[in-house]
């Protein structure tokens, strides 16, 4: 499998580390996300160390949410291209939100796209299944990602008759607990792929004494798998590490022992 000409790879291999969105990868037929740091022989990368899990964990979790008949959720980059969605269909096809969703006034939504970038929070109006839509979103902690929850305005507003007051506190506060739980979730997962980079980011300083948490250990999921082959590629190290030092005090056992003779 040759990977040189994956961003994973050339990001790491120019000495930082990196975590990918997902992607559908020719090598295999689930989407991926990738996690990859620089191996450094002092300060020269010379090599790269590489890791995955399962890119569809994100539109899972999207698929679970829902409230009243309408409500949805899905998760954005920086740039606005979707990476977690019910309909997952817009993630392996790369899609961007401004392809699924306008201004009330049918123009494009440059200013809400924009404060995506910018990893802010709030609420507006739009334009989404060619249905008026309340949409609120908020930044996902580290990731720079944006999870965006999505009602129609007619099923937020349906029982105004007989709960008016009490519909609309109850559905905006829908919209603010699912926004809640959605980047609970997702930070819970972003976290324990940070918690790989950082052991691989000491493993490319030349720093293989780290201990793994026994929590990530066992951790049933990708990421305790990854963790236990980190500590097994560590365990490899340590040992070539020590054999080289013996062979050297050897060596420099014999070359004493050979001057004492030349003298």
């Amino acid at each position: 499998m040759n990977i040189k000409s994956y961003d994973y790879f050339n990001v790491a291999l120019s000495g930082q580390s990196y975590v990918s969105e997902p992607f559908q990868s020719n090598f295999s037929t689930y989407s991926l996300i990738a996690i990859s740091s620089p191996i450094k022989d002092m300060t020269k990368t010379v090599g790269v160390l590489v890791a995955f899990r399962y890119g569809d964990d994100i539109s899972i979790l999207s698929k679970k949410i829902s409230f009243l008949d309408t409500g949805k959720a899905f998760v954005v980059n920086s740039s606005s291209k979707i990476i977690g969605h019910s309909n997952n269909d817009y993630v392996t096809k790369g899609s961007n939100i401004n392809e699924i969703l306008t201004n009330i006034d049918g123009s494009s939504a440059y200013d809400l796209i924009s404060k995506f970038s910018q990893g802010k929070s709030g609420c507006t109006e739009i334009i989404l299944d060619n249905k008026l839509q309340s949409l609120s979103y908020s930044l996902v902690p580290s990731t720079g990602w944006s999870v965006i929850v999505t009602v129609d305005k007619s099923d937020l507003l349906k029982s105004l008759v007989s709960l008016k007051t009490a519909n609309i506190i109850t559905g905006v506060i829908s919209l603010i607990l699912i926004s809640l739980v959605l980047i609970f979730a997702i930070s819970r997962i972003s976290k324990k792929i940070l918690y790989v980079v950082s052991i691989m980011e000491l493993f490319s300083k030349g720093d293989f004494t780290a201990k793994t948490d026994s929590i990530h250990l066992k951790d049933s999921s990708e990421i305790g798998l990854m963790c236990n082959s980190l500590v097994e590629i560590q365990k490899s190290l340590n040992l070539i590490i020590d054999t080289i030092k013996l062979n050297s005090s050897n060596l420099n056992n014999e070359s004493v022992g050979l001057s004492s003779i030349s003298q």
